[in-house]
């Protein structure tokens, strides 16, 4: 286990069980940022998007937007699940127990028994050499006088993978796990993975799984979900009862599954990550990595990055004119490219130069900003906006002597058409925006005109 865990779990370890899930205790549980449950709870505790450590997770956030309808026998189990039984009073552990195997039968998973953790809620774990699948009975109900379902899913998880008995599995993988929290009426699902912390993300919101008469269509989301969850932790099982993980490189743990990409040609090219990039390197705000091509006939550095949205078209343009790094990989104009329900793969050569804002400005030449210019007006000849203009999206290519020979934009996610395009709707509030870029705001050429003059005033 290595020093940053081990942070972690001493963290952990310093609680009682049964005054985790209190508020105060909780509290000072995620005071130290460095070794702090990420749930999102704030800011300082947003972790990776975890759909991207694990196909399971991808696979199950696709499947909840599916078309396609479960099978009869799928549709037969939900309909003749006794939804009476959430609603009873929990008031000892039968209650509780009763909840649990019901899940168990939607979910398609025959839990071992039930696990009395704390006084907040009882928990039930199907496990295949780690935990596929925790599901979580609280036993106050969610709300002001209940429970924080993210923080019960979070404690579970936790204190599950920092248990000695999964030693093994806790130092080779990310530790996957699929997370059910139930409460009366009401089900909520979450995914967890260990990397430097625990990070454990909401997948749904909280679902009504009783009869409501004002949705009937909800029937068939609910027999969706629940075949959703049994994919997912199926899975997870396989990937817990396949892997050898005394041949498992612990260097891979902290990184994003995907590791291969398409070549122009159609050729696979694999990968292995080397390092974050970006932001600071700080989960949450860059899912940028540096990567090496495995490529035999090419091996080279490459930069990987997941993002939400792309304009694949503004960077091909920039790029034949080496206003931008090439091109490798464009996750959104493949059918098979979208990770999760949100994210899309791209990959791009690696250019190695320094931000535009690490150039003394003595170096500042006429032919970066040149570049800078040219690069901006081939996009707005295109009725094109680059909306980031920050000095990280610029790079500053330099000759064997150091002197600065050109610059290439790097960042392609807001892009979007003149007067039609929209920037994002989260828009980092440290910077000094120029007028009319704002949340969700319209996209103007103009506004890049007015970010290129305050980049070259810096």
């Amino acid at each position: 286990m290595d020093q940053a865990r081990l942070a972690v779990k001493a963290n952990l370890d310093q609680y009682d069980s049964s005054d985790l899930a209190r508020s105060s205790t909780w509290q000072r549980l995620q005071a130290n940022p460095q070794t702090a449950i990420l749930t999102g709870h704030t800011i300082d505790t947003a972790g990776d998007p975890v759909e991207l450590y694990h196909p399971a997770f991808s696979a199950f956030l696709q499947n909840l937007k599916s078309p396609d309808r479960p099978d009869a026998e799928t549709n037969d189990k939900f309909l003749n699940y006794r939804s009476n039984s959430l609603w009873s009073p929990l008031e000892d552990i039968n209650h509780a127990s009763m909840t649990l195997e019901d899940l168990g039968v939607l979910i398609g998973e025959t839990f071992p028994g039930i696990k009395k953790s704390d006084k907040a809620f009882e928990s039930a774990i199907t496990e295949e050499g780690g935990a596929c699948c925790i599901a979580i009975q609280a036993r106050h109900g969610f709300g002001p006088n209940g429970e924080d379902p993210l923080v019960l899913a979070a404690l579970a998880y936790a204190k599950y993978w920092t248990s000695r008995k999964v030693k093994g599995v806790f130092d080779t993988s990310c530790c996957p796990t699929l997370i059910v929290v139930a409460a009366g009426p009401w089900v909520c699902v979450f995914g967890g993975i260990f990397l430097a912390q625990p990070v454990v993300q909401r997948f749904t919101d909280m679902i009504q799984v009783s009869h409501n008469p004002s949705r009937p269509d909800d029937l068939g989301q609910l027999v969706r979900l629940f075949h959703s969850i049994s994919i997912a932790t199926q899975a997870l099982r396989s990937f817990y009862l396949d892997s050898n993980y005394s041949r498992l490189d612990p260097s891979t743990r902290p990184f994003p599954y995907c590791t291969s990409y398409l070549d122009h040609d159609g050729h696979k090219v694999d990968y292995k990550y080397i390092k974050r990039l970006g932001s600071g390197g700080k989960p949450s705000t860059s899912q940028v990595f540096l990567a090496k091509a495995l490529d035999s006939s090419n091996p080279k550095p490459i930069v990987v990055k997941f993002v939400e949205r792309y304009n694949g078209q503004a960077h091909r343009l920039l790029a034949e004119q080496d206003l931008a790094p090439q091109l490798l990989y464009d996750g959104t104009t493949h059918s098979d490219g979208q990770i999760g329900s949100d994210y899309y793969m791209i990959v791009m050569d690696f250019v190695n130069g320094i931000r535009f804002d690490q150039l003394p400005p003595k170096l500042l030449s006429k032919e970066v900003t040149n570049s800078i210019e040219k690069a901006l007006q081939t996009l707005h000849d295109a009725d094109l906006v680059f909306g980031d203009l920050r000095p990280l999206n610029v790079m500053v290519l330099r000759d064997a002597t150091g002197t600065p020979t050109n610059a290439q934009l790097v960042n392609f996610e807001w892009c979007g058409k003149h007067q039609e395009g929209r920037y994002p709707l989260r828009i980092s509030r440290s910077f000094d925006w120029v007028s009319g870029v704002s949340w969700g705001g319209v996209m103007d050429k103009g506004h890049d005109i007015e970010m290129m003059k305050k980049l070259f005033s810096m």
